[in-house]
């Protein structure tokens, strides 16, 4: 809703519809159909590597009458996917007390990842923290940022520390040794 692009499509004859590529954000859907009110839904968030999914009942009744629905909702429960992530949102990220803000302390929210010294890889990542998941040492991780390799693709570990300002959404993808990091206004 920060930026007013209008995307517009149709259903099937099934009632089913589909919208990709859309970035992480919060988004107002409208339904219509003639014959039918009008549907609003207000604060449907879209985080990163989510399938989202909305089911938008239309009440039969007179064109000029509108029903607006609030989803005020900050969980959302991905019917679609059955895999299992970890998005961290800008909300969550916020209301976090990290010593140092260190965006990879937002790794130790997710089971089976160890923060470790960049020191303990190498002498040049002092300062540095690796994530390391599932027992693995953490030279492997890989650290995307808007779609850019942080990797340090020598020693291992990340070529730079980011701090939470420069964080919207942060997401560890299961059953891997990445992490995927969102810009704020990208």
């Amino acid at each position: 809703m920060r930026f007013k692009r209008n995307r517009d499509t149709k259903a099937d004859s099934e009632g089913n519809f589909q919208i990709v590529e859309l970035s992480p954000g919060t988004y107002a859907v409208k339904a219509e159909l003639k014959g039918f009110r009008r549907t609003n839904l207000q604060h449907v968030i879209i985080s990163v590597a989510q399938v989202a999914s909305l089911t938008i009942n239309l009440v039969i009744g007179d064109i000029q009458e509108e029903v607006i629905v609030t989803a005020g909702n900050n969980f959302q429960v991905d019917t679609i996917s059955t895999e299992v992530g970890n998005v961290i949102t800008t909300k969550q990220i916020e209301q976090l007390a990290l010593v140092g803000r260190n965006v990879m302390d937002l790794a130790q929210l997710s089971p089976g990842v160890q923060l470790r010294d960049g020191g303990e890889i190498d002498p040049t990542k002092n300062n540095f923290t690796i994530a390391a998941f599932q027992g693995r040492a953490g030279r492997e991780t890989q650290v995307e940022w808007d779609g850019l390799s942080l990797q340090d693709h020598t020693v291992g570990g990340t070529v730079q520390n980011l701090g939470l300002d420069s964080v919207q959404e942060f997401d560890l993808p299961p059953d891997s040794a990445q992490v995927i990091i969102r810009h704020p206004n990208r």
